[in-house]
């Protein structure tokens, strides 16, 4: 099942892109219970993800920030986004990421729209929002290769494709992103030289779907065999999901120009945005897709 491609989707030549963090060494410190527990998950999960765990070179977290009834947030794009590293350090990751929530007051479980929303309610400046993400953006960039990012206009999605396409192909730009990515990260497995066991988000509403999809995108497409299973995770239970997670807000809010009225958000990015594979789908690639798909129709 593909949604782009074949009798499903759009077509054997097209998909999306991704985006990358790390932290540098942080003081090394007894972790809470809370903590521990998350930390042991990881270990139980990077371990037990396919049979062949120990072949594994690479795993990857991603978050999708697609809206299900338009730009309800009254934002003007919808982003696919996150992370691929080598799975001997997504556990070093966790930990590290963990402790810098910890010192910052953060919780166990980073959330953008949150950490936003409370610095809009304390007042924070953006000194102060900036001092909070650069630690858990250097954290991103010293635990993972690259980072993958899809993003797609509302507006163009809804007026370049059609009511048809729309409805019955990709039935959401959720899906139209997440295939996309699934690409770029392919292609991130031959610069790095490894094989791939992805985490998703739990989205329960999309996961069915999204997972078809992914096992007609391996069938279909990978023939070097570089995808060796998928995962459904919350974050709170997997932390580089809370970074993807970051990396897809902050991607919606930039637009890929900065086009945003957020005075956070160009720092945020500067800060994120090393080896960072960005696609974002033009209108006449928009249209293209559509028309290839209308004609399926017909024939």
């Amino acid at each position: 099942m593909s949604t782009l491609h074949g009798k499903v989707g759009i077509n054997k030549a097209e998909f999306v892109g991704r985006k990358h963090w790390g932290h540098a060494n942080g003081p090394q410190r007894d972790i809470s219970a809370s903590q521990q527990h998350i930390l042991v998950l990881v270990g139980r999960m990077l371990r037990r993800v396919h049979p062949m765990w120990s072949k594994i070179r690479a795993a990857s977290a991603l978050e999708s920030y697609a809206d299900e009834s338009g730009t309800d947030d009254g934002h003007p794009y919808s982003s696919f986004a996150g992370y691929v590293g080598d799975e001997s350090k997504w556990k070093v990751f966790s930990k590290q990421w963990l402790d810098v929530l910890a010192e910052l007051k953060l919780g166990t479980e980073f959330h953008a729209s949150q950490f936003y929303a409370r610095a809009g309610r304390e007042h924070w400046s953006e000194s102060e929002v900036i001092s909070h993400i650069e630690p858990l953006a250097k954290v991103i960039k010293a635990h993972t290769f690259a980072g993958f990012a899809v993003l797609v206009s509302n507006a163009d999605y809804e007026s370049n494709l059609s009511a048809y396409v729309r409805r019955y192909r990709l039935r959401h730009r959720y899906y139209l992103l997440f295939e996309k990515a699934l690409l770029l990260q392919r292609n991130l497995t031959f610069v790095y030289k490894g094989t791939l066991a992805c985490f998703f988000d739990n989205k329960p509403k999309f996961e069915g779907r999204a997972a078809a999809i992914f096992d007609g995108f391996v069938k279909q497409f990978d023939l070097g065999r570089k995808f060796v299973s998928r995962r459904y995770l919350d974050s709170a239970v997997f932390p580089p999901i809370q970074a993807a997670d970051f990396l897809a807000y902050e991607l919606r809010l930039y637009g890929m120009r900065g086009g945003t009225k957020n005075p956070h958000t160009r720092p945020a990015m500067n800060a994120l945005k090393r080896d960072i594979i960005t696609y974002q789908f033009k209108p006449a690639v928009l249209r293209e897709i559509s028309e290839r798909l209308d004609r399926q129709r017909r024939t």
